[in-house]
């Protein structure tokens, strides 16, 4: 008599759920975590490059800021130093309708000599 012994062919552990044979095996989880810490280094590079943007975009709108308000400080300023400017041409323009109208020939004269004198030193001075 001769016994033979039959091994069983090695099956697989039953579950208790439908899920476990669908499970990934150890090696596609490795490859899965190896992906996502690649994504996450990826979007951490990303992140640190829109970060040095928005940084560089604040210093340039910061400055712009600046820039405007202090040329906003340099018009109101010459706003109010022409205004100071034609009330004083307006002073002058009226002392010469008086001058003129209750003067002679000669006063008008000497006013107009003056005019020229005054643009031709003027003149010299710019050249």
């Amino acid at each position: 008599l001769q016994l033979v012994l039959m091994q069983r062919p090695r099956e697989r552990p039953m579950s208790n759920s439908r899920g476990d044979r669908f499970a990934p095996s150890v090696d596609s989880r490795v490859a899965a975590e190896h992906t996502e810490d690649m994504f996450e280094d990826e979007n951490n590079r990303m992140i640190s490059i829109l970060q040095g943007k928005v940084s560089a975009l604040k210093s340039v709108t910061i400055d712009i800021n600046n820039e405007t308000k202090e040329h906003n400080r340099l018009l109101d300023s010459m706003g109010i130093d022409f205004s100071n400017t034609g009330s004083l041409l307006g002073g002058t323009m009226g002392r010469l309708k008086n001058l003129t109208a209750t003067s002679s020939g000669r006063t008008t004269l000497y006013l107009v000599g003056f005019i020229l004198f005054v643009f031709f030193i003027m003149y010299y001075l710019m050249r």
